[in-house]
């Protein structure tokens, strides 16, 4: 080595004494080769070392399954046909969502009160039940350590409304509770309602069998849940702050578990929410000489807009839902998903371009309606006539990284027609779930549910993750930073994130799973 000790100045300087007596055009020739040969070694340290990084990280990305100690099998003390037929009757009451105080059939929700009483006697005997907002219903079932933090146990008891046309498009009447091919048919079969009746059967057959819970736990069924709970679900969380209760957790209807992502994950992955998207309903009013011209520019409005392609995003609860998912594929996949430092912008776009997943990472935009506009919002618009004026309206769930403000803002860009108005439907709009704000999977609510979801679906990959839409159950955060959104059924993996449509059911032996989780949860908090 030359006298400095400096072998990289003895590389790159021509002027440093060599100990060959080459002369010293030579040396000036054969500089470049050594930086070619010392650039060749650093790259190929760069890529030992990277491969090291990804081995290594791929080593460490183990499982984060919780392990499942069983619970003792209690003898059964439900009868199932008696469970069946309570649902159906809870779906044949005309519980209505409404949008502020409009559209309410107080007789409806009194009269399901009323049966809900009756067909539960030991809950109503055993828990102390008050109605809130006028149709929400809260009940108390008192601990024997009444000090601790109680738990919620949230669902809905309203649905949607139907048209007379959509009506008429199912096999069954929405509204009869028809139980046929080992379902029960009906509004609300695979939503809240049957997660209020089956929280309610779940604390009856308990109670039958003399269990008391550990900590108190809270059952909160707001009338207002498909509309945003801005009277119900926003009443019952004002009542318990007024008596400064704020629950450990919150258990409110939610994701589900998916069969099956082909193209991901070939197992069932329970997905539980700790973050919602946000929402966004936009009203469209088209003008034109006639009313084939503002129905034709309203098309072409919407097709503009329905094209619009946002940008995936893995971060937030969507970077969560790898984390937990990814130790459970391939190899190869395990790799990829362990460095996604390296990898999330491929791993994004891949998430992205998949319809199954990409509600997941991206915001989506759907059509609700095409039609002639209503006399209202012709009026609101100032288009007139009315019959040359056309309605729309477009639905926009909103991927963490965008803003309300700034979605609508793209879509007014792209609609660039003074003859559309557009504008957000009031109380409509919710932003995404900031990352600050996820509900915690290291908390111990988030374990009680796994190892219940567990119990019932063993096969199934428990994850944490976004809710690809908005939930009024947003409302229990002012309670609790730990919200979790999880309904205990089964949904198909070609459309694992589709509302609830025609011919709505659920098949009887998940409804009775459905029953058992519940059950099990509430078991399972003995030991929380």
């Amino acid at each position: 080595m030359a006298g400095n000790g400096n072998f990289l100045m003895d590389w790159f300087s021509p002027e440093t004494p060599h100990p060959s007596t080459a002369p010293e055009k030579e040396a000036r020739q054969r500089s470049p080769a050594r930086v070619y040969l010392l650039l060749g070694l650093i790259v190929a340290l760069a890529v030992t070392v990277l491969a090291a990084v990804i081995t290594l990280r791929t080593a460490m990305y183990t499982t984060r399954q919780i392990p499942v100690a069983p619970l003792p099998k209690p003898p059964e003390t439900f009868d199932a046909g008696i469970e069946v037929a309570r649902l159906a009757q809870v779906l044949r009451y005309h519980t209505f969502a409404p949008r502020g105080t409009v559209g309410i059939d107080g007789g409806a929700y009194q009269g399901l009160h009323r049966y809900l009483y009756r067909a539960f006697p030991h809950v109503h005997e055993e828990l102390h039940r008050e109605t809130v907002g006028a149709y929400s219903l809260l009940y108390t079932w008192r601990g024997r350590e009444p000090e601790a933090p109680p738990i919620l146990l949230a669902a809905h008891i309203d649905v949607h409304p139907l048209s007379a046309a959509e009506a008429m498009a199912w096999s069954h009447p929405p509204f009869a509770g028809h139980i046929a091919q080992d379902s029960i048919w009906g509004r609300g079969a695979r939503g809240g309602k049957a997660a209020a009746t089956a929280i309610l059967a779940a604390v009856e057959a308990l109670l039958v069998r003399g269990f008391r819970p550990k900590v108190t736990i809270l059952l909160a069924f707001s009338h207002d849940g498909q509309s945003g709970g801005a009277n119900g679900t926003a009443g019952i969380v004002r009542r318990l702050q007024s008596r400064e209760i704020n629950p450990d957790f919150v258990l409110a209807p939610g994701t589900a578990v998916i069969e099956s992502l082909p193209t991901f994950l070939q197992r069932p992955i329970a997905l539980v929410g700790i973050a919602e998207k946000g929402a966004l309903e936009m009203e469209l009013v088209a003008r034109g000489e006639t009313t084939e011209a503002a129905e034709s520019r309203l098309a072409l409005a919407m097709e503009r807009m329905l094209a619009r392609s946002f940008p995936a995003e893995i971060s937030g609860a969507a970077r969560t839902l790898l984390d937990y998912v990814g130790p459970e594929l391939d190899r190869t996949a395990r790799a990829v998903l362990a460095n996604l430092w390296l990898t999330a912008p491929w791993v994004a776009n891949q998430l992205g371009r998949d319809p199954a997943t990409q509600p997941l990472v991206r915001t989506i935009l759907t059509q609700e309606a095409l039609n002639p506009a209503a006399p209202h919002l012709a009026l609101i618009y100032g288009t007139e006539p009315l019959l040359e004026s056309a309605y729309s309206a477009i639905r926009i769930s909103i991927a963490p990284g965008e803003t309300v403000s700034g979605t609508e803002h793209d879509l007014h860009a792209i609609v660039r027609d003074p003859w559309i108005a557009l504008r957000p439907r009031p109380r409509s709009a919710y932003e995404p779930t900031l990352p600050g704000h996820l509900a915690n999977p290291a908390h111990a609510g988030f374990a009680a549910i796994a190892r219940a979801i567990r119990s019932v679906f063993p096969e199934a990959v428990v994850a944490p993750g976004p809710v690809p839409w908005t939930t009024s159950a947003r409302h229990y955060e002012e309670l609790t930073a730990n919200v979790f959104r999880f309904l205990p059924l089964t949904v198909a993996p070609d459309a694992p994130f589709r509302a609830n449509g025609t011919d709505e059911r659920i098949a009887t032996d998940d409804y009775l799973r459905m029953v058992r989780f519940y059950g099990n949860l509430i078991r399972g908090l003995n030991r929380y």
